[in-house]
């Protein structure tokens, strides 16, 4: 799950890149990659389901797309408008905080 500042920097990052490369309203595109993401699925399946969903909006653009939007939720370093509190890393559709996860392992 996205804690609300990421999802709405993401929303906003999101209508940036989905503007030039779809005929559909970015805004309504966006909401949709979101609730994409925040399917309760392994990494590997919810890449494919994007890939796959997303296709009839973004044709030849799909795949650079969805790759570009995992690389991003891997590191979170676009999210410079938004409050962070740690470096962020999306795990089978989930968000979690590095600071969080890595607690333990001191």
């Amino acid at each position: 799950r996205f804690v609300a500042d990421q999802e709405a920097a993401l929303r906003a990052r999101l209508i940036d890149q989905l503007s030039p490369l779809s005929e559909a309203e970015p805004p309504v595109l966006a909401e949709y990659v979101i609730a994409l993401l925040k399917n309760d699925t392994a990494l590997d399946d919810l890449r494919k389901m994007c890939l796959d969903q997303l296709v009839d909006f973004l044709q030849e653009n799909t795949e650079p797309f969805v790759e570009k939007l995992f690389e991003d939720l891997k590191d979170w370093s676009w999210m410079s408008g938004a409050k962070k509190t740690g470096s962020a890393t999306i795990l089978q559709g989930q968000v979690l905080d590095h600071d969080e996860t890595s607690r333990g392992k001191d």
